[in-house]
Order: structure tokens, then sequence, then C-alpha cells
């Protein structure tokens, strides 16, 4: 399925943006809506990109 592919390869290319540290605070609200978009289409990768837009909530503390 295609589809299938571009939206896991899109869900990656999510995470690793999210998980460099690179992503301004300023830009969080977009790395957010990515996350709830993965969840509402409820894709396998979900948890995993929840998980890392948590680890960059963390680190603004």
């Amino acid at each position: 399925m295609v589809t299938g592919v571009c939206s896991a390869r899109a869900c990656d290319a999510a995470q690793k943006a999210i998980l460099s540290g690179q992503v301004a605070p300023s830009n969080h609200w977009r790395a957010l809506e990515v996350v709830r978009a993965v969840e509402t289409r409820e894709l396998p990768e979900s948890a995993d990109l929840r998980e890392a837009y948590q680890l960059l909530k963390a680190g603004e503390q």
C-alpha cells in the first residue's frame, strides 16, 4: 500500500525532527499538530510519535 508507506515515512521524518532538538519552541504547536493527525488516523507509529513529542516538551522545562 503506497499510502501506508508514505504515512510511515512521514511519521519517521516527524519523529526524527522532534527528537533532533532543532524544533524551535515557537513551532512546537506544529509538531503537536502532526502527532494529533497521526493519532486521529490511528497509525501504528502514533505511540512512538507521541512519546517523542512528550520528550520534546519535557526538555522545555
